[in-house]
């Protein structure tokens, strides 16, 4: 399918202000609400009301990581070290590069080109029933999490991988991370060319959470240093115009069970300045972040400490609340004004900390009414 891209005016980083806070999808929804992709879009505009959402997703497979991998099988350059079932986060199929190969982007791509056309096909027809349609909303991983999980990181973090393995396994990682990334910037340009602002991307990177959670303190201050420099990396890749939104605090949710949890926001903040710095000098556009306050197992920190970071953010960075837990209203609520007293503004979305592809249909209808409700409650007047 080829495509001229229809350039629109919408942006997703809107100033929020008194009832402006808007809606943000981290992505998937339950399997029987996104059959296809113009039902996984019209229930989440339904859903949303009269919200404002930052863009329109449409992911119906909350494990395509799982697929990825096993497709992996079919790249001859690929060999397995330890097969997986995928019973947890530390039983995915684990690779190695065979000896004398040589591992070529084109080998792991996402495929994501395909996916998009076809969910454009859903949103352009969409667009005639709904002026003002925000743009199609692409979930695309970083290269980072693409390598670590291709050679076992996760795995090796476990201890499941001989401690061989495992130095194998990080040395990969970091040896090929050259070629996952031209593979990721590679769809991106791609998709960017065919659509233009009618698509936004949303660079999604666990691996920052579960660095910090993995790394002793005094580390923090060098695993900044590394993770400034690969995801700017990236970000800068990306074509300027491209609108692009960031999930780099995800606690994962695989299996319904988070991965990682530094216990703070320290490093968070440390990162996401580093990041909104650098792009700053280089004359591109700061994007916002999407960050899990809390991890959809455990209730939102009532505790106004916890948020105290957030003063220290630079003001530039529009900041998603990813804070929205149905099982807790209350406390979400209170957790959105102590992220906005410590942030000194409001947040320019509230958004559940990941996407609601594990819960059930009844599940996720609760959380977004719950996200409707406080995105419409007005804002209290900050410092």
């Amino acid at each position: 399918m080829t495509s001229t891209a229809i350039h629109h005016r919408h942006h997703p980083y809107p100033a929020p202000g008194p009832r402006r806070r808007t809606l943000h999808m981290v992505g998937t929804l339950p399997p029987s609400l996104a059959v296809d992709e113009d039902t996984a879009m019209r229930w989440i505009l339904e859903q949303a009301g009269p919200v404002a959402l930052t863009g329109l997703p449409a992911d119906r497979d909350s494990n395509w990581i799982i697929g990825y991998l096993r497709n992996l099988t079919n790249v001859a350059v690929l060999e397995v070290v330890v097969p997986g079932e995928f019973r947890d986060y530390d039983d995915f199929t684990v690779y190695r590069v065979a000896r004398r190969r040589c591992l070529a982007p084109g080998d792991v791509t996402l495929g994501r080109v395909a996916e998009v056309d076809a969910a454009m096909v859903a949103h352009r027809h969409l667009a005639t029933e709904h002026p003002g349609l925000p743009p199609h909303q692409v979930s695309i991983p970083s290269p980072l999490d693409l390598a670590a999980f291709v050679f076992g990181v996760p795995a090796a973090l476990t201890g499941l991988l001989s401690r061989r393995h495992a130095v194998a396994a990080v040395r990969a990682a970091l040896a090929h991370l050259p070629t996952f990334t031209t593979a990721v910037v590679n769809e991106i340009r791609a998709i960017h060319d065919r659509w233009g602002d009618q698509v936004a991307f949303q660079v999604e990177t666990p691996a920052v959470c579960v660095s910090y959670d993995r790394a002793p303190r005094s580390l923090w201050p060098v695993a900044t240093g590394f993770l400034t420099s690969v995801t700017a990396r990236v970000l800068e890749a990306i074509p300027a115009d491209a609108l692009v939104i960031v999930h780099d605090y995800c606690h994962g949710d695989y299996m319904n069970k988070p991965i990682a949890d530094p216990g703070t926001l320290l490093p968070l903040v440390a990162f996401r300045n580093r990041i909104a710095a650098r792009l700053r000098a280089g004359g591109r556009t700061i994007p916002p972040m999407h960050a899990a306050l809390c991890d959809g197992v455990t209730p939102p920190s009532l505790d106004p400490e916890f948020y105290k970071p957030l003063n220290r953010l630079d003001p530039d960075i529009p900041f998603y609340a990813g804070v929205v837990d149905e099982q807790h209203p209350a406390e979400t609520a209170a957790a959105l004004r102590l992220t906005e007293a410590a942030l000194g503004r409001p947040v320019n979305a509230v958004a559940a900390p990941c996407g609601l592809g594990r819960r059930d249909p009844e599940r996720a209808a609760a959380n977004m009414r719950l996200a409707r409700e406080l995105a419409l409650t007005p804002t209290e007047a900050t410092p």
